[in-house]
């Protein structure tokens, strides 16, 4: 049942989409119990964020990394559980493809040298296309070798040159444990579907 849940999650966040997140005004969602919401105002977007975690952000000219963890990190430091939202804007212009083809592109060179446990076909809804799958692999992080799962959801705007990846990652040995944090956070993140 978690499992075609999961596999949902990007549709979920479609249809969540909105102009602008009004998220702390009497009008705006209510975050259920355990969570907060956590805007990422510089482009438009907003998710929800277990209380204890942590937030931590990177912006760079046309790519803003915003991080939503279980373990206090700083800058570009690994963490072993969490959230990653990767968001690339005027994809066409900087890197000379649109959204869709970044996000094909991505998905395909990151699952050349793990285990595929899932992709989903993608999906349509307005201007955006959504794309996806989950993977295992090993790899070595403060300084030990770890299996990990990674839940990756690529959103594609071409209309907008925009493109967001959405990237849950934890070890394979916690994955049953955080997929309802997973599909929680998930489940509701919003996003300008016009930015």
């Amino acid at each position: 049942m978690k499992r075609g849940i999961l596999l949902g999650l990007g549709l979920m966040i479609l249809v969540s989409g909105c102009r602008k997140p009004d998220l702390f005004s009497d009008k705006g969602p209510k975050a259920p119990k355990g969570y907060v919401w956590q805007e990422f105002e510089e482009v438009h977007a907003a998710s929800l964020k277990p209380k204890k975690w942590h937030y931590s952000k990177v912006l760079l000219e046309n790519h803003g990394i915003f991080r939503l963890t279980r373990e206090r990190v700083s800058g570009d430091q690994a963490f072993l559980t969490g959230l990653t939202l990767h968001v690339f804007q005027n994809t066409p212009g900087v890197m000379d493809m649109k959204p869709s083809e970044l996000a094909e592109k991505y998905l395909s060179e990151y699952a050349m040298d793990k285990q595929t446990l899932e992709v989903f076909v993608p999906k349509y809804s307005g201007n955006m296309v959504q794309s996806g799958g989950t993977y295992q692999s090993r790899m070595l992080l403060r300084g030990k070798t770890r299996t990990f799962k990674v839940h990756i959801t690529a959103l594609a705007n071409d209309e907008s040159g925009t493109l967001y990846l959405l990237v849950y990652a934890c070890p394979a040995s916690q994955w049953d444990k955080f997929l309802d944090t997973i599909i929680t956070v998930g489940s509701d993140v919003m996003l300008d579907p016009t930015f």
